[in-house]
């Protein structure tokens, strides 16, 4: 699952990063994790053709998931 989130990064206007790695805390297995320069840029990363595939790839081995997104005023370095 990392190298499928790896095709992302780089490759798609507006995210910043994206990670998936073991959830130390428990509950869920995996977490992914995303920044992005805006909203905007979430919106369109959802139904963007790398993201799109990435969920795909997963479709068979994801039973549950638990999503969601925060603001964050803090400054895009």
């Amino acid at each position: 699952m990392q190298d499928s989130v790896a095709t992302m990064n780089g490759h798609i206007d507006g995210l910043l990063r994206a990670e998936i790695n073991t959830n130390i805390a428990g509950g869920y297995d995996l977490v992914f994790y995303a920044e992005f320069i805006d909203e905007a840029a979430l919106k369109d990363f959802m139904e963007h053709p790398l993201h799109v595939a990435h969920r795909e790839r997963c479709r068979e081995i994801v039973t549950d998931r638990l999503c969601g997104d925060i603001y964050s005023d803090s400054a895009v370095s």
